[in-house]
């Protein structure tokens, strides 16, 4: 008989068995540590308690529907993608401290249900044993759409990616170029003014374009990342005002009309001109939540980009805490296996010890060449290390390179040197056999555009064939109006 489930997060778990014990007059079914549920008869219900962080309001998880047999999994998974939804399967996977198979599907305001069948009970917490790099390298690969292109919704490619990068603006653009099926740069950018996605301060303290979703929950995250650096590196300029009322006066000036930095520092001047426009310019895009105004900052328009507050442009504020334990899972989504330092060094958020070690029961964990543990999603796609990887092309600062503190998995240390730059982005790179085995640069010389390929070692033959074939499709999108030409320089 099927019934519904629902997962909520508490702080407490020993007074909510106790609370929940109570109000439906029995016992919970399962304990374990972190975790709870109760089998409800009347009305019928399963309920599961999942230990959060202390002192939290309760907060909703997610919901399903229990079923009973896997055959029912799969009709509904068949009923709900011939209307149209999608969803995503899983079997035989371990979670909660059971073994099940289960379709993920999500209503219009991102809540996920679950459909499943318990086939019997699992311990969560077993060593997965070790992974060589290679194979951590193709894992890594899948995860960011880099074994195959796939024709995804742009925002769901987004929220799959959590961000990307956005130091340099073009970036995003050939990102997600080299990632999905028919992308279209027009799409991307009709995404920032429908305001469904946008370029914001986020992890370590860069810009990113998110989804508006995700601007609204990573930001409170990484906010006490950007009081800090913001005190670090201007607290001196700016001891001598209030940082409130600098804040209050950008809101009131940036509500009426989007400015750029260098407006926004100039007209904030006027009052504080001890502070100069580009400490107070720097201040208020560390301290309040800003995103850029279209059409700065998109393909192919030079001008910088005017900035106005998230709520004035999204119609809401940030949301009022951040959920570090959603947002670790997803980071392991589509960067693990990783470590715990691995995670602070992608987000710049610290101390995430304490989050890895709640979520433990919940996740698998390896070891790699080193010895060092890693964490990961059971489920989680883990190809090995014979699977095949296309070349690509990808952007400055694309984050595969900047979401791991060991970087082994893509890039060897000879050549780390010759791709990361002194201010912690990397240049554009290309991906050979899986690994950064290069850089490229486009140049425009008279009516021509130009992909230079500087390899850090000698090519086979095929391989030039085949940069050759996917730098030509680069600059059928980049340059579409321009002849073309491909400079493969000798290895060095």
């Amino acid at each position: 008989m099927a019934r519904v489930q629902l997962a909520l997060k508490v702080s407490d778990l020993e007074a909510s068995i106790d609370f929940y014990s109570k109000l439906f007059n029995t016992p919970p079914t399962k304990l374990r540590p972190g975790y709870a549920n109760f089998a409800v008869s009347e009305p019928p219900l399963k309920l599961v308690l999942l230990e959060g962080e202390p002192d939290r309001a309760t907060v909703f998880d997610h919901l399903g529907v229990e079923v009973d047999s896997t055959e029912q999994v799969d009709g509904t998974t068949q009923r709900l993608s011939d209307q149209g939804l999608d969803t995503t399967t899983e079997e035989e996977v371990a979670c909660c401290y059971a073994s099940m198979d289960r379709v993920w599907v999500y209503g219009p305001g991102k809540e996920p249900w679950e459909v499943y069948v318990v086939k019997g009970e699992a311990n969560t917490t077993g060593d997965g044993g070790s992974l060589s790099m290679r194979e951590l390298n193709r894992a890594l690969l899948a995860r960011q759409l880099l074994l195959e292109r796939r024709k995804l919704r742009l925002t769901n490619v987004l929220e799959h990616l959590v961000g990307l990068n956005a130091e340099n603006e073009t970036s995003p653009y050939l990102s997600v170029w080299s990632r999905v099926e028919d992308f279209r740069f027009d799409a991307l950018t009709e995404l920032f003014t429908a305001r469904e996605a946008g370029h914001s301060r986020l992890m370590r303290g860069t810009p990113h374009v998110t989804s508006t979703a995700d601007i609204m929950a990573l930001r409170p995250w990484v906010q006490p990342l950007l009081d800090a650096r913001l005190r670090e590196e201007h607290g001196e300029a700016l001891k001598d005002v209030k940082l409130d009322d600098v804040v209050s006066a950008a809101r009131e000036h940036l509500a009426d009309t989007p400015l750029t930095p260098r407006e926004l520092g100039n007209v904030l001047a006027e009052r504080w001109p001890v502070c100069g426009p580009e400490t107070l310019a720097e201040a208020v895009d560390h301290a309040l939540p800003l995103v850029s105004v279209p059409p700065g900052g998109t393909w192919g328009t030079d001008a910088p980009a005017a900035k106005t507050t998230v709520e004035s442009w999204f119609g809401r504020p940030i949301d009022d805490y951040p959920e570090p334990d959603k947002i670790v899972l997803r980071y392991l989504s589509v960067f693990g296996p990783a470590a715990i330092r691995d995670a602070e060094y992608w987000s710049g958020v610290k101390g995430l010890k304490e989050v890895f070690e709640r979520l433990r029961p919940q996740l698998k964990t390896f070891r790699d060449e080193r010895g060092k543990e890693l964490f990961d999603l059971p489920n989680a796609p883990r190809p090995g290390a014979d699977a095949a990887a296309p070349v690509r092309f990808l952007p400055e600062s694309d984050n595969i390179l900047l979401a791991h503190a060991d970087r082994h998995r893509i890039v060897t240390d000879d050549d780390a040197g010759r791709v990361f730059t002194a201010e912690g982005g990397s240049r554009a790179t290309i991906l050979v056999d899986g690994y950064v085995s290069g850089t490229w640069e486009l140049n425009l010389k008279d009516d021509t555009a130009v992909l230079e390929i500087q390899p850090f070692k000698p090519l086979h033959d095929a391989t030039v064939a085949a940069l050759r074939e996917e730098g030509g499709r680069l600059l059928g999108v980049v340059a579409p109006e321009a002849a073309h030409e491909i400079e493969i320089a000798p290895a060095r």
